[in-house]
């Protein structure tokens, strides 16, 4: 899941995640693992914190993509 201002389109940012074979979603669950944000995130960084999931800025994003494709 990605919310705000990326520095990449996100059409790019979910293609690089699913290349890496990750199921990505427009909306937050439960069952979301991650969710990436950029600038101006609102909403769905609030219902992430509430859900308790782990939150990842677009760089901390970058580098676990980074590490997963050389796996």
């Amino acid at each position: 899941m990605f919310t705000g201002v990326l520095s990449i389109s996100r059409a790019e940012a979910q293609k690089s995640s699913r290349d890496l074979e990750a199921k990505v979603t427009n909306s937050i669950s439960t069952n979301t693992d991650y969710v990436v944000v950029g600038e101006s995130a609102g909403s769905k960084l609030t219902q992430a914190k509430k859900l308790n999931i782990s939150i990842l800025t677009e760089e901390e994003w970058g580098k676990l993509t980074q590490n997963l494709a050389y796996l």
